[in-house]
């Protein structure tokens, strides 16, 4: 097919000893097609077509107003693996943070400044994903959006401080 594909591992978060009695460490990631875009300069990358004949069964959310602060559980997932298509439309933009430029060499030290739990002049908004029923632990995929000097700019987070009550567990931000 004239492509490359990547594979890649995502490392588990817990202590040696905690993988060592589970038997297992980390998973294969979902292996993704790579290409540089039209310019040249900026690598793309997506997960393979042969991915879509996986899914199953599609649970549909639409035009849900969540105002700041709240949230709302999607039924009807079932599993700790989901494919989640989500756009979300934003108001305010007038009030998002000033964009500091040295910011757009480390966005991960950004998130982990700015956290999920962090308010901003837009934003944080997204999801909480592997959330308990009581939400003691919950991770967040959120959104900032800034305003650079033409333009905006919008950061997405995850942010797994929350994730987990065991202690000791490696929870880095990623960007």
């Amino acid at each position: 097919k004239q492509r490359r594909i990547l594979w890649g591992w995502a490392k588990e978060s817990d202590a040696e000893d905690v993988d060592v009695a589970k038997g297992w460490a980390g998973i294969q990631a979902i292996p993704r097609t790579i290409w540089l875009d039209s310019s040249g300069r900026q690598l793309i990358q997506w997960p393979i077509e042969e991915l879509e004949s996986l899914r199953g069964k599609h649970v549909v959310v639409e035009h849900k107003k969540v105002s700041g602060g709240n949230s709302f559980e999607v039924e009807g997932i079932n599993s700790s693996q989901a494919d989640v298509e989500v756009a979300f439309e934003v108001s305010g933009l007038e009030k998002a943070e000033a964009f500091d430029p040295s910011w757009a060499t480390d966005a991960e030290a950004l998130c982990g400044q700015k956290r999920a739990d962090v308010k901003g002049g837009v934003g944080p908004f997204g999801l909480l994903v592997l959330a308990s029923a009581k939400m003691e632990e919950k991770t967040a995929v959120f959104f900032r959006i800034f305003k650079a000097e033409h333009k905006h700019v919008v950061l997405m987070c995850h942010d797994p401080s929350r994730s987990s009550m065991r202690p000791n567990l490696y929870r880095p931000t990623f960007a």
